[in-house]
């Protein structure tokens, strides 16, 4: 699986790689909203761990415009972050498949990876 992360500050990004990657999959991380538009038009990508903020776009608008685009409509969306319950809410709203609060751990993270592996086998 294909997976990507996107993480203006740095912080969350060497985490996440190394959990995916034990987890047995691809990372790709774009650092602000127009690297993450970018590799979501020219990549596959199966999951998307969106920072709930990114330089430039909140990932509220990446979840928005991720699901206005054709290539990354079946896109497994997570928004990662310190969600309050509201958050959560618009976040989901907005076409998010899922959220998870800040600090990450790796159970959440495979689980996010099983269920976008679900998601894309159709067993939703």
């Amino acid at each position: 699986m294909r997976v990507l992360v996107t993480d203006a500050e740095t912080t969350l990004s060497p985490l996440l790689e190394e959990m995916i990657a034990s987890l047995g999959h691809d990372c790709l991380v774009a650092r602000d909203a127009s690297s993450a538009s970018e590799v979501m038009r020219t990549r596959d990508i199966d999951l998307l761990f969106a920072d709930w903020r990114t330089s430039g776009v909140e990932g509220i608008s990446r979840c928005r415009r991720a699901r206005e685009s054709a290539t990354a409509r079946d896109t497994y969306i997570v928004v990662v972050g310190g969600l309050e319950p509201d958050e959560i809410l618009e976040s989901l709203d907005a076409g998010a498949d899922d959220c998870i609060a800040i600090p990450v751990d790796v159970t959440e993270v495979q689980a996010c990876a099983l269920a976008a592996q679900r998601a894309g086998a159709g067993l939703f």
